[in-house]
């Protein structure tokens, strides 16, 4: 008889776990039985996978980043739909405008429930600065969620920092020669001062260029005065000072004398 029960009652178990469905979670998106809306995925950002800043630096060429969310509250669909990306702009910082990212593709790892969105930045939509918004990723299938994105670009147009220099430079060439021609202390005439102004006008827009190429961001509201005076010093160093001013030429008549 114990036998005969033992029997039956594994029997029985048997018969359960053949008869009974397994139990699954619901599938973001639909909407289960006896509910009203449908079910959202909350997602928690992968901080130590995702990429989350671009820095475009002087290039106005697209670049990738990638958000990577574990999903929780139900399974991600095979398939799932490319959300839209909201900025909203953070106290103290420039908003992205909107058009600066755009999903590229959506893909769901269904094993580990993972969320993976490559966006794509646009420089082309901003003006050279750093922009940092929480970005909200919104989908029939995802519950309310946010990342902070940060983007920069510098100023990539460097033929009119090459003129601003050679007008800084300019300025310089002109406050050297009207002061030694002022003085009656010009040392110069004809090709030779036309060369030494060259060099000048180069030593000035090399100083700008580099102003402006060794700056990951560069504005014209943060950065023109530094490139401006950095020309005009560069233009007034001391070496063409006195070359226009007869400064060598005087140090040699004082050496003179001091042989006498």
């Amino acid at each position: 008889m114990l036998g005969r029960s033992l029997g039956a009652g594994v029997a029985a178990a048997l018969l359960m776990l053949i008869v009974l469905p397994e139990a699954r979670a619901e599938t973001c998106g639909e909407t289960p039985p006896g509910a009203t809306k449908p079910a959202r995925a909350k997602l928690a950002l992968d901080t130590e996978k995702s990429k989350t800043t671009v820095s475009f630096g002087k290039s106005t060429d697209p670049k990738n980043m990638s958000l990577i969310f574990k999903a929780s509250g139900c399974d991600l669909p095979d398939s799932p739909p490319d959300p839209t990306l909201t900025p909203v702009a953070l106290k103290g910082s420039d908003d992205i405008p909107d058009g600066a990212l755009r999903v590229r593709d959506t893909t769901a790892d269904t094993d580990n429930n993972v969320l993976i969105l490559r966006v794509q930045a646009l420089p082309k939509t901003l003006d050279p600065g750093t922009y940092s918004s929480l970005v909200f990723a919104k989908a029939p299938y995802l519950a309310t969620n946010s990342t902070t994105i940060t983007l920069s670009r510098s100023e990539h147009d460097w033929w009119w920092l090459l003129l601003i220099g050679l007008a800084g430079a300019g300025a310089g060439v002109g406050v050297a020669v009207g002061v030694s021609y002022a003085s009656k202390k010009l040392a110069l005439s004809g090709t030779r001062l036309v060369i030494v102004v060259a060099l000048m006008l180069g030593s000035g827009a090399y100083a700008a260029l580099s102003n402006w190429w060794t700056q990951d961001v560069w504005t014209f509201s943060a950065n023109l005065k530094g490139l401006v005076v950095a020309a005009f010093v560069a233009a007034t160093t001391g070496t063409f000072a006195g070359l226009i001013g007869g400064g060598s030429a005087g140090n040699g008549n004082g050496g003179g004398g001091g042989g006498t």
